[in-house]
This record gives C-alpha cells, structure tokens and sequence, in this order.
C-alpha cells in the first residue's frame, strides 16, 4: 500500500495520469503535514494499520469503502494541492473550508444554492496562541498589542484574514516553527486549530503558550471536489458527500473518544 501511495505522488508530480477518469477511482490530495488529530502526513486505506491517520481520513475511508470506491492519495504541499485541483490532476482535497475566492478550483456541496454545511466533514475552532507573558490580546474583533506579528499556516483562509489585518510578520511558518518561536517570543502570536495545537503543545512540551479566551474562527471543513472530476461524475459526488455525513453522524461520538477530541 505504501508502495501505491508512493507510485501515485510520483505520477502526480511529473503529470502522466491518464486524460481518462475511472469513477470508481478517486485521487484525492492531501497536506504533507502532520495536522492530528485530524490528517497526518502519510494516509493510506489499509484498515489493518497501526497508524492512526486521522478521524477526517477515516470517515472519507469508511465513505469510500461503503460506496466501492477507491481512494488514491497523493501527499503534496498544501499550494501544489491547490494546483493540482485547478488542472484537474486530482479529483479531490482532503480538506478545505469554504471560500468564494476557493470556487474557482474546487466545487462544495449546496443545496439551494447555498453551502450545504449538513453536509461538512466537521467542524473546527481557530485560536489564537501566545506565549503565557505576552500582552497580546484579541478581543473578537481587533488584535491588540502585536509588534511581532500574528502568523498561521501560509495558504490557509486564516493566513488570508490576518493578511487583511495587516497582522502577519514579514515571513510565515509552518505551526510546528511557529509555535517554536512564541515559545522564545520571536512571534507574538500564532493562529491555529486548537485539538491541533492542543496535541503540538503536549508533543513539544511547550508549556509557556496559552490561547486567547475568545475563538479566533469557527469554520466547517468539507471534501472539495475538482471541477473536471464533479462535470464527469456529479451523482456521484453527491452520493459520496451524503456518506460522509452519515458517517459523520454515526461515528462522531467513537471518533472524539479515539483521537481524545470535544464531540461535535
């Protein structure tokens, strides 16, 4: 299975997949990055894997499995991501909140021509982190206080906000390094998913970086599917995305207690 995993990263990245599309096969792309308890870098099918992958790789597994289809995926940068979904080199994201500006490479599920949110893979909460001796404030609405600049992960809608905000620092991180340099208070703060950053704070053994008490964002996460892929096999993408959110529902409680999360 590794091997496979490994085959399809290459075709990817040198661009020799096949014009033709297998409806039954769904080359879905994901973050090279370690984000638990919801993906971790390398994802795979296998259900005998010791390997936790995540709780969003295993509702889009089950999903999958429940509907004979089968997943590639395809480990790359979160940008490459985003490109290959425009050139239609992949057949999906896993995965992606909603944003107008994200219409334009990728397709969510609506209904009445608004966003399905019934319809999420789940649901997220941003926070703000700082180190415990910061005067660093948010107040649900302003950031206070920031000299050094706010970051998050670069390419992400949160990434876009502080932009608008004029609150990033001159250069981005990744959460990991991120959050490395508010423990030396080389940043004043860092904007990131909390059961995330709850788990990366425990890993490090960062224990000077504290959240703010207000949530930063509330998004939804979704499987964004590529136009190409979506024109060709519209039914079903909405049979896959309504799996989803069964699983979802009929998993949330087992899933929180696994991967040690609040229940939705």
């Amino acid at each position: 299975m590794m091997m496979r995993h490994q085959l399809a990263s290459l075709a990817i990245g040198i661009t020799i997949y096949s014009t033709g599309i297998d409806a039954r096969v769904l080359r879905v792309c994901h973050e090279n990055q370690n984000y638990p308890p919801y993906l971790s870098a390398t994802l795979s099918t296998d259900s005998d894997s010791q390997h936790k992958q995540g709780l969003l790789a295993d509702l889009l597994n089950a999903s999958a499995q429940q509907l004979d289809i089968e997943i590639e995926y395809i480990s790359a940068p979160w940008k490459r991501c985003i490109l290959f979904m425009k050139t239609g080199s992949v057949d999906a994201l896993l995965s992606a909140v909603h944003d107008p500006s994200r219409e334009a490479w990728g397709v969510y599920p609506r209904q009445g021509g608004q966003i399905d949110h019934s319809r999420r893979l789940w649901t997220v909460h941003y926070r703000l982190y700082h180190h415990q001796t910061s005067p660093l404030t948010w107040n649900g609405e302003r950031l206070s206080h920031n000299s050094l600049g706010v970051d998050a992960p670069p390419g992400y809608k949160i990434h876009k906000r502080l932009k608008e905000m004029g609150a990033l620092p001159e250069l981005s991180h990744l959460p990991e390094h991120g959050f490395r340099m508010l423990q030396h208070k080389r940043l004043d703060g860092y904007v990131l998913e909390e059961e995330t950053a709850k788990q990366l704070i425990k890993r490090e053994g960062m224990d000077k970086i504290v959240p703010a008490q207000k949530v930063f964002l509330e998004e939804d996460i979704f499987l964004p599917f590529s136009h190409h892929w979506f024109s060709e096999h519209p039914q079903l993408a909405d049979q896959l995305w309504n799996t989803l959110a069964a699983q979802r529902s009929a998993q949330k409680n087992q899933l929180s207690k696994t991967y040690q999360i609040s229940d939705q």
